[in-house]
């Protein structure tokens, strides 16, 4: 006898939990997404020039031997003092650290084009993909329904059966 309690309070907690658990919903959560972090734009270093190289205008004097400074129309050689020499190096080597820079800048605009038609393309294909999962999940509900329905009409049957055959035995 006790255990026959037993069994009943278990049957009906586990009724109970069936139930609720019948009822429960799934709820969506948007998930929480952090700030994007944007950069700064990109400026150029200062340049370190402030006045052009001064050059010296020279030609050769009437005997030939000597050079003599004169006006740039007039002249067959330009000259330039040691600094002014060390300023044309730098700005030779400073306008080559730019090139470089603006390749990398070029080749990463390229990386980014690339970048985005792949990311066309994956949106495209997980459009695809997301159409078979819905059209698969429908033919499965209607598999899950047309099962259903047999099982319900089989059973009906056999219940149908069975009192028949006990009002045949009955009778």
């Amino acid at each position: 006898m006790h255990g026959d309690e037993t069994m009943k309070k278990l049957f009906f907690v586990l009724l109970a939990i069936v139930f609720i658990s019948g009822c429960a919903t799934m709820k969506y959560e948007a998930p929480k997404l952090d700030p994007v972090k944007k950069l700064d734009h990109y400026k150029l270093p200062q340049s370190p020039f402030t006045e052009p190289p001064v050059p010296i205008f020279l030609k050769k004097d009437q005997d030939g031997k000597k050079w003599i400074e004169c006006s740039k129309d007039e002249a067959t050689l330009i000259a330039y003092i040691s600094i002014e020499h060390d300023k044309i190096v730098l700005r030779i080597k400073y306008s080559n650290e730019i090139i470089a820079q603006l390749v990398n800048l070029v080749n990463v605009h390229i990386d980014l084009v690339n970048i985005r038609a792949e990311l066309e393309r994956d949106q495209l294909l997980a459009k695809e993909v997301y159409k078979q999962m819905w059209i698969d999940e429908v033919n499965k509900g209607a598999i899950n329904k047309t099962y259903n329905t047999i099982e319900k009409t089989t059973l009906a049957a056999i219940i149908i059966a069975q009192v028949i055959a006990i009002l045949a035995l009955a009778l």
